[in-house]
């Protein structure tokens, strides 16, 4: 066991060490239901501390690469929120759900550093082609105080058009109905807006 490693100087101090190492099951959020390593922590080791440990785990040389998301005890599931870079101080703290402490995990290895994502927007668009059937559903990011018409510029070098003069909008369906054309307003505006609705964010093409 890991703590085994530790030079302790009497049968109190090993113990003490002992008591403060759980072992932690880590599991890929896109396989929620499987475990896929385990590491033996401290439960005061630091939000670096854990993701460092992670990270190297996982052969990675960027930690801040590594999104870790708590256990919810009552419905077995991960958390609807991941962890926030440095959002807690304590492994403690991240496995703790009301009065109860969980010994799981969940990661991610992103594409760009945390901080550098928490300052963005991720956004799904439904492309619907003016003359196709096919749906094609485009990721994007943007910086918070993006406007919806960012949202249109970027989307505009990555769809394809049907027709060289044809304009785009945004649109918010809500069950298969259009509920609102959104217009120029900050982006997270138009998430506070749609966050309270299950819609679909569509794009769609007009002509002028």
């Amino acid at each position: 066991m890991l703590w085994l490693e530790f030079a302790c100087d009497s049968g109190t101090e090993f113990k003490l060490r002992s008591k403060d190492y759980l072992v932690v099951r880590f599991r890929s959020l896109e396989k929620p239901k499987e475990d896929e390593f385990c590491l033996e922590l401290s439960k005061l080791f630091n939000y670096d501390d854990v993701v460092e440990r992670v990270a190297a785990h996982l052969g990675l040389d960027d930690s801040s690469k590594i999104r870790l998301t708590s256990h919810n005890c009552y419905s077995q599931q991960p958390k609807p929120q991941p962890i926030k870079y440095r959002g807690v101080e304590h492994l403690s703290d991240m496995l703790l759900h009301y009065n109860q402490t969980s010994d799981i995990l969940y990661y991610e290895v992103l594409d760009i550093p945390l901080p550098e994502l928490q300052g963005l927007k991720t956004l799904k668009v439904a492309f619907h082609h003016a003359t196709k059937e096919e749906v094609v559903i485009h990721t994007i990011r943007l910086p918070k105080q993006s406007t919806v018409g960012d949202v249109i510029n970027d989307l505009k070098s990555k769809v394809e058009l049907s027709h060289p003069n044809a304009e785009l909008r945004l649109l918010e369906v809500f069950y298969h109905k259009i509920y609102k054309v959104m217009d120029c307003i900050p982006i997270n505006d138009f998430f506070r807006v749609v966050g309270k609705r299950e819609s679909l964010i569509t794009l769609q093409e007009i002509f002028v």
